[in-house]
Protein backbone atom coordinates (compact mmCIF):
# COMPACT_ATOMS: atom_id res chain seq x y z
CA UNK A 1 0.00 0.00 0.00
CA UNK A 2 1.06 3.19 -0.91
CA UNK A 3 -0.10 6.76 0.66
CA UNK A 4 0.69 10.32 0.30
CA UNK A 5 0.13 11.89 3.12
CA UNK A 6 -1.17 15.74 2.67
CA UNK A 7 -2.14 15.97 6.45
CA UNK A 8 0.81 15.70 8.67
CA UNK A 9 0.18 18.01 11.71
CA UNK A 10 2.49 21.06 11.99
CA UNK A 11 2.39 21.70 15.73
CA UNK A 12 3.80 24.58 17.92
CA UNK A 13 4.79 22.93 21.52
CA UNK A 14 4.80 27.33 23.12
CA UNK A 15 1.23 27.59 21.95
CA UNK A 16 -0.14 23.97 21.79
CA UNK A 17 -1.59 24.88 18.25
CA UNK A 18 -1.93 22.15 15.29
CA UNK A 19 -2.80 22.58 11.72
CA UNK A 20 -3.84 20.46 9.75
CA UNK A 21 -3.86 20.12 5.55
CA UNK A 22 -7.17 19.08 4.66
CA UNK A 23 -6.65 15.39 3.17
CA UNK A 24 -4.42 12.43 2.09
CA UNK A 25 -4.25 10.23 -0.69
CA UNK A 26 -4.26 6.37 -0.33
CA UNK A 27 -2.91 4.26 -3.10
CA UNK A 28 -3.96 0.52 -2.70
CA UNK A 29 -2.68 -1.20 -5.85
CA UNK A 30 -5.03 0.19 -8.68
CA UNK A 31 -7.34 1.97 -6.68
CA UNK A 32 -6.84 5.41 -5.04
CA UNK A 33 -8.30 6.68 -2.12
CA UNK A 34 -9.19 9.75 -0.17
CA UNK A 35 -9.64 11.10 2.96
CA UNK A 36 -10.59 14.34 4.91
CA UNK A 37 -10.32 14.66 8.57
CA UNK A 38 -12.37 17.52 10.04
CA UNK A 39 -10.30 18.28 13.42
CA UNK A 40 -11.46 20.49 16.27
CA UNK A 41 -10.02 21.46 20.01
CA UNK A 42 -11.80 20.50 23.19
CA UNK A 43 -11.16 22.65 25.74
CA UNK A 44 -12.98 20.58 28.45
CA UNK A 45 -11.07 17.31 27.97
CA UNK A 46 -8.05 18.85 26.74
CA UNK A 47 -7.93 16.83 23.48
CA UNK A 48 -8.09 17.62 19.47
CA UNK A 49 -11.10 15.52 18.40
CA UNK A 50 -11.16 14.55 14.45
CA UNK A 51 -13.82 13.27 12.19
CA UNK A 52 -12.39 10.75 9.56
CA UNK A 53 -14.38 10.49 6.20
CA UNK A 54 -12.98 8.99 2.98
CA UNK A 55 -14.37 8.04 -0.32
CA UNK A 56 -15.11 4.37 0.34
CA UNK A 57 -17.76 5.99 2.53
CA UNK A 58 -16.15 5.30 5.91
CA UNK A 59 -15.94 7.62 8.84
CA UNK A 60 -14.96 7.42 12.41
CA UNK A 61 -13.98 10.20 15.25
CA UNK A 62 -10.47 9.82 16.92
CA UNK A 63 -9.48 11.45 19.64
CA UNK A 64 -5.88 13.06 19.49
CA UNK A 65 -3.54 13.51 22.35
CA UNK A 66 0.12 14.83 22.24
CA UNK A 67 2.30 14.91 24.87
CA UNK A 68 6.07 16.34 23.85
CA UNK A 69 6.64 14.73 20.36
CA UNK A 70 4.31 11.51 21.38
CA UNK A 71 1.01 10.81 19.34
CA UNK A 72 -1.33 9.16 20.75
CA UNK A 73 -4.45 8.86 18.01
CA UNK A 74 -7.65 6.90 20.00
CA UNK A 75 -10.71 5.55 18.09
CA UNK A 76 -13.51 7.14 19.72
CA UNK A 77 -12.12 8.12 23.03
CA UNK A 78 -8.85 8.69 24.07
CA UNK A 79 -8.33 5.42 26.21
CA UNK A 80 -9.88 3.47 24.42
CA UNK A 81 -8.00 0.56 23.87
CA UNK A 82 -7.66 0.66 19.81
CA UNK A 83 -4.85 3.30 19.15
CA UNK A 84 -2.47 4.73 16.89
CA UNK A 85 0.70 5.42 18.77
CA UNK A 86 3.84 7.50 17.48
CA UNK A 87 6.82 9.79 17.87
CA UNK A 88 8.02 13.19 15.99
CA UNK A 89 11.27 13.32 15.15
CA UNK A 90 13.30 16.32 16.23
CA UNK A 91 12.25 18.50 13.84
CA UNK A 92 8.52 17.32 13.30
CA UNK A 93 8.64 17.13 9.43
CA UNK A 94 8.09 13.19 10.09
CA UNK A 95 6.63 10.84 12.44
CA UNK A 96 6.54 6.77 12.83
CA UNK A 97 4.34 4.60 14.97
CA UNK A 98 1.66 1.73 14.81
CA UNK A 99 -1.80 0.60 15.41
CA UNK A 100 -2.35 -1.41 19.02
CA UNK A 101 -5.37 -3.54 19.05
CA UNK A 102 -7.03 -4.96 22.14
CA UNK A 103 -6.40 -8.55 20.54
CA UNK A 104 -2.99 -8.60 20.21
CA UNK A 105 -0.40 -8.73 22.94
CA UNK A 106 1.92 -6.16 20.95
CA UNK A 107 1.92 -3.97 17.80
CA UNK A 108 3.77 -5.97 14.83
CA UNK A 109 7.01 -3.61 13.71
CA UNK A 110 6.61 -4.22 9.86
CA UNK A 111 3.00 -2.65 9.94
CA UNK A 112 4.61 0.88 11.11
CA UNK A 113 2.89 3.93 9.28
CA UNK A 114 5.55 6.04 8.36
CA UNK A 115 3.85 10.36 8.04
CA UNK A 116 6.07 12.77 6.07
CA UNK A 117 5.14 16.22 5.47
CA UNK A 118 5.42 17.09 1.59
CA UNK A 119 5.54 20.54 0.69
CA UNK A 120 2.50 21.93 -0.77
CA UNK A 121 2.99 22.60 -4.34
CA UNK A 122 -0.67 24.00 -5.01
CA UNK A 123 -1.30 21.37 -7.43
CA UNK A 124 -4.08 18.57 -6.98
CA UNK A 125 -2.85 14.87 -7.72
CA UNK A 126 -6.33 14.20 -8.91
Amino acid sequence: MGQTSRATPSINPSTRVVSWSPYVDFSVGDSRMRVIQHIAYDHDRDILLARYMDTMGDEATYAWVFDDRKIRVSFGDKNSDTYFEATLNEDHSQYIGTWHYPDRDSPDPAENIVYTRVQNTGEDTH
